[in-house]
């Protein structure tokens, strides 16, 4: 993807087109994190809509907050920069003097914004000044968390999350939720509703090849991407449940991308160094977007249990929607409602919370796998219920609703 420098922000931004939204987040382009990926496709629905898209994330990195770069004709992004002091968290959770300035920098007429899981008291601010301004606020919703950390932290967190989940967001124009859990709590409580999972453009999978096919390989490739913690998932029982199969048979290898040996024995307790049991393990530390989408593509399953937690059950995993889009079956738990797509032993299959469950099924996916594997993975052919395209006319008419 080619990035090219637009004119200087201080000064006005001038395009073509005369209408756009500007999206607001804790996201970084170009390489996308799972926040990114997100935005990033529904920015891909206003583009095809017409809509310029002005993205505004953040970075850890050293941010140039003077430029926008383009990611194509209709989008461009900017990144502010990540809060490190305790002074600068409390400005970053409170003040909008940079989005104001980006706002007022834009010469496009701004029809709207899109906050991403928004902090509270930035968002209340955002929502007064656009009502003044006759601009449309969005709130994008795709999670519920806990407070973790210090006490102080559990508290300030705590704070605003509940600030903005049980007030704030209802006070928006519009709410786009991730999960049937979101949607089921905002419906009725505010304005404009819809229900957008994880979004996928197929377009990075078909050109680039990331589809997957059948491969008769001796080995059974499973794959888990993500960092992962007991909080989040249960990955150190997918860990034991195939290392007894690998004593057994040797038959099976797990890809592990986005965690490392030292991450593993600090989440999980499990010390796997020079551990000849656990060589059925490949570690491929942290990888970008579109690797993780090749390690989808060629492996026989992707893999991951979460836990049936208020978090869980209002995100929705980004790795299930690559999967399914890429056509590679998902082993996984129904944590996210995610029978609406999921048949299981049809185009994956659905594993139990409990672990000696959870052993027993794993053991007969593995066992039936030279049988069933490819009538199932035909199944998963042709899957689009995550390719953005498919939600452009839910988003037409959205944006009705709201007189956009």
């Amino acid at each position: 993807m080619s990035l090219k420098k637009s004119t200087d922000t201080t000064k006005k931004i001038a395009s073509t087109n005369n209408k756009a939204i500007v999206y607001f987040g804790g996201f970084e382009m170009p390489n996308l994190n799972a926040a990114a990926n997100r935005v990033k496709n529904i920015g891909n629905i206003y583009e095809e809509l017409g809509y310029n898209i002005y993205y505004v994330g953040t970075t850890k990195k050293d941010a140039d907050e003077s430029q926008f770069i383009s990611l194509s004709s209709k989008q461009f992004y900017k990144s502010l920069p990540y809060p490190k002091t305790l002074k600068e968290w409390i400005k970053y959770e409170t003040s909008i003097k940079n989005q104001l300035q980006i706002l007022n920098s834009i010469e496009d007429r701004i029809v709207a914004i899109f906050c991403y899981d928004y902090p509270s008291i930035q968002l209340k601010k955002l929502i007064k000044y656009c009502k003044n301004k006759n601009i449309k606020v969005i709130s994008d919703i795709t999670e519920w968390t806990n407070s973790e950390g210090s006490v102080f932290k559990k508290i300030a967190k705590g704070l605003d999350t509940f600030y903005r989940m049980r007030f704030i967001n209802k006070e928006a124009d519009g709410i786009i939720a991730i999960s049937d859990y979101l949607y089921n709590y905002y419906s009725g409580k505010c304005r404009n509703l819809i229900r957008v999972p994880v979004l996928v453009d197929s377009r990075e999978i078909f050109e680039n090849k990331y589809l997957a096919s059948f491969n008769p390989q001796e080995k059974i490739v499973f794959s888990y991407i993500g960092f992962s913690t007991k909080r989040k998932d249960r990955l150190d029982w997918i860990v034991e449940c195939l290392r007894k199969i690998s004593l057994e048979s040797k038959n099976v290898l797990l890809n592990l991308a986005g965690c490392s040996e030292n991450d593993f024995l600090k989440n999980f307790g499990i010390d796997i160094f020079h551990n000849k049991e656990y060589s059925f393990i490949n570690f491929l530390g942290k990888i970008n977007h579109f690797e993780a989408l090749k390690i989808i593509g060629s492996s026989h399953y992707t893999i991951f249990l979460r836990r049936p937690t208020r978090k869980n059950k209002a995100g929705f995993p980004t790795k299930f929607a690559e999967s399914m889009q890429a056509g590679t079956p998902v082993i996984t738990s129904n944590t996210h409602n995610l029978d609406s797509y999921l048949v299981d032993g049809v185009n994956g299959y659905f594993v139990s919370n409990n672990k000696h469950e959870l052993d027993k099924k794993i053991k007969l996916i593995v066992k039936n796998h030279p049988l069933v594997y490819k009538t199932l993975l035909l199944n998963c052919q042709d899957y689009k219920s995550f390719s953005f395209d498919e939600y452009i006319d839910e988003f037409l008419l959205f944006n009705k609703k709201m007189g956009l």
